[in-house]
């Protein structure tokens, strides 16, 4: 299913964000999102408003299963959307202001979720009943959206259904919807752009300093191309002296990058051995940042020099057992492996940033999410995962298979993979039995049972 995302120019809405978020959020889905502007010429929009002429072509390219057309203009009705043609949703965002806190950004998080699952199964929507914060309750009240955002549930009576179809697509469907839903919910806990939550927990780049003599300014350059790929890819942000601005007092600035580098690469010749300034100015720190552990010292040895009778003979060095880059038959191969030893850092720190940030955000939201999935641990028993899992997501009931499938793909819970239908089926009844879990006959189906923790 491919979603295609177009809105009216000066609408406060990160359409390339949110579509490449969703996209890394969802297996089934794919979002896209267009350059081109909407323009509609009427004052307000009708129900079946004809589809701006600018947009039309774009149909033919992109070939999507559903499109998105969002306005600020008013519906003559006051509804937030209408299907406008067959797969064309005409979205207002007028005076949301009034409405919510929340941003505009999402705002359509939120309705892209309903959507899908209307999508799903559009026979019913909740009336004049009390499951107002339920995904398929809120358009009947506009002043309800709110709390609809807040919550980002499903109630219990529209997953049973959904659940129920037992049509494999529209279960894979459904997986999507429940992970859109938990990025609200994690996003609006922290503040009320989903948008800028992402910015705050996307990865860090990795921060490389170069320390060099100027007589080998000639291998630097050349492993500058081995390790394009990293910067190209996102990995890392590279810092060497060749990035001076003239005019910039350049001590400082050295220094300054030096202190905020997460690895420092030295390039180790006896030129850069021999250099009182490099030793005094940047190696000095080097050893020191490196001891209270705020950055990573890797030495290169590009040239035979007595770098084993230095304070780097207790540093793990590259290319592999001290080899010097020019000492090698092939110097491709020697910088290839460099590179690559180089990698395993750059991967050991972007994982140290990951849950450095994690921990941050379990401890701002204070999140049920966040502290159980902390308390996993490898001794676990399958029983224990299990029942964590559904603590962890206690907001939805599940059948057998979808536990296995969808529930191994979450973080902390991969093990639950490696259980057949028959060895978890004991294991709920075990945790029922101890009042732990409850379960219910699924309405279209009453030999699948489905559970939840209670």
């Amino acid at each position: 299913m491919k979603v295609l995302l177009i809105k009216e120019k000066n609408i406060d809405i990160d359409l390339k964000q949110i579509s490449e978020k969703l996209n890394q959020v969802c297996k089934t889905v794919v979002f896209e999102s267009s350059d081109e502007e909407l323009i509609f010429p009427n004052a307000k929009l009708k129900k079946r408003e004809p589809v701006p002429k600018n947009v039309m072509a774009l149909f033919e390219i992109m070939e999507p299963t559903l499109t998105v057309l969002i306005s600020e203009k008013q519906f003559k009705d006051n509804f937030f959307y209408h299907e406008i043609q067959d797969n064309i949703l005409l979205l207002s965002f007028y005076q949301w202001e009034d409405l919510t806190s929340f941003s505009k950004n999402i705002g359509l998080a939120y309705f892209i979720a309903d959507f899908l699952s209307l999508d799903i199964d559009n026979s019913e929507r909740h009336h004049e009943d009390d499951e107002t914060q339920c995904i398929y309750n809120f358009a009947w009240d506009k002043r309800e959206i709110d709390d609809g955002i807040k919550s980002a549930i499903m109630c219990d009576k529209c997953q049973e259904r959904m659940i129920g179809l037992e049509n494999p697509q529209k279960q894979k469907l459904l997986d999507d919807i429940i992970n859109i839903l938990e990025e609200l919910r994690n996003a609006n806990k922290v503040g009320n752009d989903i948008v800028e939550y992402w910015h705050n927990t996307k990865k860090e780049k990795v921060k490389l300093f170069f320390s060099y003599a100027h007589d080998d300014r000639e291998y630097l350059n050349e492993f500058k191309d081995y390790i394009k790929i990293f910067e190209r890819n996102g990995l890392v942000e590279r810092w060497d002296d060749n990035e001076l601005i003239v005019g910039e007092k350049w001590d400082n600035t050295i220094k300054d990058k030096i202190y905020s580098a997460d690895i420092i690469i030295l390039l180790l010749s006896a030129s850069s051995l021999a250099s009182d300034y490099i030793y005094n100015n940047e190696l000095k720190i080097a050893f020191e940042l490196n001891e209270i552990d705020e950055a990573h010292v890797i030495p290169i040895i590009i040239k035979d020099c007595l770098w084993d009778m230095t304070e780097f003979k207790d540093f793990q060095t590259l290319p592999r057992d001290g080899k010097a880059v020019n000492s090698w038959k092939l110097r491709e191969e020697a910088w290839t492996a460099t590179a690559r030893g180089l990698k395993k850092a750059i991967d050991s720190i972007i994982s140290a940033k990951q849950q450095s940030i994690k921990s941050i955000q379990d401890n701002q939201k204070n999140s049920k999410l966040g502290n159980v999935i902390e308390s996993v641990k490898q001794t676990d028993t399958n029983k224990e995962i299990v029942l964590k899992f559904l603590k962890t997501y206690h907001r939805w009931w599940f059948n057998i298979p979808r536990i296995i499938n969808w529930g191994s793909e979450r973080e902390g819970f991969a093990r639950l993979k490696s259980l057949s239908h028959e060895e978890l089926k004991s294991i709920l009844s075990e945790l029922e039995r101890e009042n732990k879990v409850i379960s219910k006959p699924s309405s279209k189906n009453k030999n699948s049972l489905l559970y939840k923790a209670k």
